[in-house]
């Protein structure tokens, strides 16, 4: 096969932001195989999951754009010489600021193609912090200290650590804008996602969950809430007695 019989029209779904539907009626021979894949309830499911989990990790907008900018240099020259090669008048400088915007657009356009496209329902914002402890979501290893991506309302979130102590520290933000913080321990968590909008997580190191704290003022103001995620102001000195999680950690305030 050459590059002349290459229909790019179906590769381009990845890059452009036109409808996926769209790009499959116009090509309907091209991705034939994959539609086929895809027609199977088993790999949709494993795609979905692992196109949204790619597209938080190593795919986020920052990376992309921080690898294309390294890349510019040599992009330039060479475009610059196919300029004078083919003796035609390109800004190469709206062509480069294009290009980031569309790599800083492109993983919303997915994440909305997806959901439209497999009926997921609304997207839900997740963040995990893992920094440097061993994180999977649906057995995808994370590569990025810090997840960022979205995942959808109709689908139940995986999680998954090898770390031997290990607690998670997950503030829910309801579609009503309220928030729930609740400590789960344990190696594996599953969270429902239906009625959320976003979905902050920290991985601790087991201490979280497993051990109190008694009248452990943390030295500056940090966020309290009480053991149901109920948010109790950043005055420690304020709170009545009882247990309280401050920075993922139990409490106790005599």
């Amino acid at each position: 096969m050459v590059l002349s019989d290459v229909s790019w029209d179906y590769y381009d779904y990845l890059w452009r932001n036109e409808p996926y539907e769209t790009l499959l009626k116009n090509n309907p021979t091209g991705s034939a195989l994959f539609q086929k894949m895809l027609s199977l309830e088993p790999f949709q499911k494993a795609y979905v999951e692992r196109f949204s989990v790619f597209l938080g990790d190593f795919l986020q907008p920052d990376n992309t754009m921080a690898l294309f900018e390294k890349m510019y240099d040599e992009i330039a020259v060479e475009h610059q010489r196919l300029i004078d090669f083919y003796n035609i008048s390109v800004n190469l400088s709206q062509s480069y600021n294009n290009r980031l915007e569309f790599l800083r657009r492109r993983p919303a356009i997915i994440y909305e193609q997806l959901a439209r496209h497999y009926d997921l329902g609304d997207t839900v914002r997740v963040t995990l912090d893992r920094r440097d402890r061993h994180a999977a979501i649906y057995g995808t290893t994370l590569s990025q200290p810090i997840f960022n991506g979205c995942f959808y309302s109709g689908k139940e979130l995986e999680l998954s650590t090898h770390e031997k102590e290990a607690d998670w520290i997950v503030e829910a933000t309801a579609l009503d804008g309220s928030v729930t913080t609740t400590i789960y321990g344990g190696n594996e968590l599953r969270l429902d996602l239906a009625g959320l909008s976003r979905v902050d997580i920290k991985l601790g190191d087991g201490s979280g969950i497993g051990n109190i704290w008694i009248d452990h003022s943390p030295s500056s103001p940090q966020p309290i809430y009480d053991l149901q995620g109920r948010y109790a102001g950043t005055s420690f000195d304020a709170l009545s007695p009882g247990l309280y999680i401050i920075s993922g950690r139990k409490i106790l305030k005599k």
